[in-house]
């Protein structure tokens, strides 16, 4: 950090981590998230993911503590009417692995945990056609995971922390344990979601555009 010519943060709050821990100062250049693109269920993906038919919350991430699965999982468990879909790796780490083990194969009918995917294609089945997105990260920058559901033009429930603020512009919901999510999900009505879609999506089309993105880049070189 203090012999490069420049540092690139990806969200502004890691541009004042940079500075408070190196004294150094940093470019801001998110991410671009629309090369994401919806997908229409088909019969046999009716089938392979019948919660399609249904109204579903989504949340995708890698199965390390710091991305809270835990507590989307305990927040559900109490939630028996709503459906809850993750998709990690939940091999990487004992942390995924404990999840797995304990709440897998249906042991809790209204969550479904799904091994990783990285088939661009059925993830943005599974994404285009959710209800909700549970952006669950407690340490990131600006996450591609949330930037690519905002450009699917989906409502975000987002974990509050800093980084996943300066994202959604602080217009997204915010929880921070398994109660305040609880709460969030019982509460949301069809008006709340719309209002959600429509602020996501503005946003998208503001900051997290790969053209945009891309002449960043341009310019700094």
């Amino acid at each position: 950090a203090k012999c490069a010519d420049v540092n690139i943060a990806d969200n502004n709050s890691l541009s004042v981590s940079l500075y408070d821990n190196f004294h150094v100062q940093s470019k801001n250049i998110a991410y671009g998230g629309d090369h994401v693109y919806s997908v229409f269920p088909q019969k046999m993906d009716y089938i392979k993911y019948p919660f399609l038919k249904l109204k579903y919350a989504l949340s995708v991430s890698r199965a390390q503590i710091d991305n809270n699965i835990h507590l989307l999982i305990n927040a559900f468990k109490e939630l028996p009417d709503k459906i809850l879909v993750i998709v990690a790796n939940w091999e990487a780490t004992q942390y995924g692995i404990d999840l797995k083990k304990k709440y897998g194969n249906l042991e809790i009918p209204n969550i479904y945990l799904l091994n990783a995917i990285y088939d661009t294609n059925e993830l943005n089945l599974l994404r285009s056609n959710a209800t909700i997105y549970i952006h669950s990260h407690s340490q990131c920058g600006t996450a591609p995971s949330l930037v690519e559901a905002m450009c699917l033009h989906l409502p975000v429930i987002s974990y509050d922390a800093l980084t996943n603020r300066e994202t959604t512009d602080n217009e997204a919901l915010y929880f921070n344990d398994s109660k305040s999510l609880k709460e969030l999900i019982s509460l949301i009505n069809e008006s709340t979601i719309f209002s959600l879609k429509q602020k996501m999506s503005s946003i998208a089309s503001k900051k997290y555009q790969w053209e945009m993105i891309s002449q960043q880049y341009a310019d700094l070189f």
